[in-house]
């Protein structure tokens, strides 16, 4: 079939007046109104990528609750380490009482301010544990408040900055819709190519698979949580109350849409208006135009059947059952088809070449061998050279490592008896030191047993002459009344927390002459005594 230059003019023009009537066909469009740029507008003007507001409130409190607990855990540690020093110093003075004590007793186990000094000792001990007591208070409450402080940060940086990380992944989707989106159908635009050959649709495509739902019931959950913590207050929060508002935050941060569903709609809304096709009809409309005008006089084909190909024409024709190929000037001349710019000619798939290209290729592979060979020699004798250099080194590093190797042999061999002569002397050392040391332990605890002997017979004979004076005491002579010839006395006495029991006896054997008896007992230690009264 033979195409007219005519009808190939009428076929472009139709095609641009088609494009123009689709634009111009789209009835009752109603954002029709909104411009391609309004509506980048609209786009970039959607809240995306930041927490609801109500989340965003709880994420500022919990902020204040964490930096309020941080301030009151600093006073905490404070008072613990004050805690902590009275009771050092506390068991600092129990340590120079009982050494007070322990030289009261060393210089006379008798002294009288050794049980007065014990007395004191005990008042400390008690105050010690006084102290001790609210030392473990104060660390308790440091714990305590060491744990809400964990609790409050876990909130923040785990399900807190998780959701912000979702809801800006979220808008930088968007985002990317967006800026495709503004590329509309011009292959000039950087991002046009990101747009790719699916164009509006796969600015529709990215919005439509961004995450999104009702962000309500999780922002109603969490600020729920958070007014019944505020009610409390921080001051009085219990770890069960921070740990109820974080279990909330927890379990309900991870669900919550990145964006909320009415945005995405409203996205999806913006790209779907039309102003997107619109703009992109806009843009074409001319280009088409103007291409139609070209291609009609590139390509033509004449009334002989021949096909033109631009305006010095590439002309190729079937005649006789063979297609001809060639070029005509301007004028119809014949002019010669030079095949150039890096392109080549095949036959069948293989190259044309002239004799000259022969002759050219022999004498370049020629001089190509004759370099090689060269280059091939030089290599060989470089590599000899260095062969030789190389086996010099080598020989003079195993001279000069087995010159290093023997004196590093002398020099450990020197170390070694160096070390043996020392750790000789030290041994001895060791041995003679350990010799003193257990000789002087011997005499310490030879001085420490006799010492305490001698403080037990001492304690022992005091003992026994505190029985002995209240056994004295308890001794009376019996009063033999006048006119009588015996008289019997029974008496008791105590010294010093020991008592005496006397049992004594009289006799008159003449008015001038008695004789008396006494015994005294300590349990189980006695006492007796006899007595002769004359009187003249």
């Amino acid at each position: 079939m033979n195409i007219t230059k005519a009808q190939i003019s009428a076929v472009l023009v139709a095609m641009a007046a088609l494009t123009g009537t689709a634009y111009a066909a789209i009835p009752n469009n109603t954002n029709e109104a909104t411009s391609f740029t309004q509506t980048q507008a609209n786009l970039a003007g959607l809240s995306i990528g930041n927490l609801p507001a109500g989340i965003q409130t709880v994420v500022t409190n919990l902020t204040g609750y964490r930096t309020f607990e941080q301030n009151k855990n600093a006073n905490l540690v404070t008072a613990n380490n004050a805690a902590i020093s009275s009771v050092n110093s506390q068991q600092s003075s129990i340590d120079a009482k009982v050494a007070q004590i322990n030289a009261l007793i060393l210089a006379n186990p008798l002294d009288a301010q050794i049980p007065v000094e014990q007395a004191n000792l005990a008042v400390q001990q008690a105050n010690l544990v006084t102290l001790q007591g609210a030392q473990a208070a104060a660390a308790a409450a440091v714990t305590n408040s060491d744990t809400k402080i964990t609790l409050y940060t876990q909130a923040i940086d785990n399900p807190v900055a998780a959701a912000k990380t979702a809801a800006a992944n979220a808008a930088a989707s968007i985002t990317s819709a967006r800026q495709q989106f503004a590329a509309g159908a011009n292959p000039s635009d950087q991002k046009y190519a990101a747009t790719g050959t699916a164009g509006l649709q796969s600015v529709v495509d990215v919005v439509a698979n961004v995450a999104a739902g009702d962000q309500a019931p999780v922002t109603n959950a969490i600020t729920a949580a958070d007014g019944v913590f505020a009610g409390i207050g921080a001051n009085n929060a219990t770890l069960a109350d921070i740990q109820t508002l974080v279990g909330v935050i927890n379990t309900q941060l991870p669900v919550l849409p990145p964006i909320s569903e009415a945005d995405k709609n409203a996205a999806l809304s913006s790209v779907l208006n039309g102003s997107y096709e619109r703009a992109a009809i806009l843009a074409n409309t001319t280009a088409i135009t103007a291409e139609a005008t070209s291609r009609t006089s590139l390509i033509r084909q004449e009334l002989d059947g021949s096909l033109h190909i631009g305006a010095n024409s590439l002309i190729t024709n079937e005649v006789g059952g063979v297609q001809q190929l060639y070029a005509q000037d301007a004028l119809s001349n014949p002019i010669d088809i030079s095949v150039t710019n890096g392109s080549d000619l095949l036959v069948n798939g293989f190259s044309v070449a002239t004799d000259a290209d022969v002759t050219a290729e022999a004498t370049t592979r020629a001089t190509a061998d004759t370099a090689l060979q060269a280059n091939i020699t030089a290599e060989a004798a470089t590599r000899a050279a260095a062969d030789t250099v190389l086996q010099t080194n080598i020989t003079a590093e195993a001279t000069t490592r087995a010159t290093a190797d023997t004196a590093l042999q002398t020099n450990i061999t020197a170390e070694a008896a160096a070390r043996v002569l020392g750790d000789n002397t030290l041994t001895t050392s060791i041995n003679t030191e350990s010799a003193r040391a257990i000789a002087a332990e011997s005499a310490l605890d030879t001085r420490t047993t006799a010492l305490e002997g001698s403080v037990n017979n001492l304690y022992q004979n005091l003992k026994v002459i505190r029985k002995g004076v209240a056994m004295a005491a308890s001794l009376q002579t019996p009063v033999i009344n006048q006119g009588d010839k015996s008289a019997v006395s029974v008496s008791a006495a105590g010294f010093d927390g020991e008592a005496g029991l006397s049992v004594g006896y009289a006799r008159r054997i003449n008015s001038k002459t008695t004789v008396n008896a006494s015994v005294a007992t300590g349990f189980p230690d006695v006492l007796a005594r006899g007595g002769l009264n004359y009187s003249f």
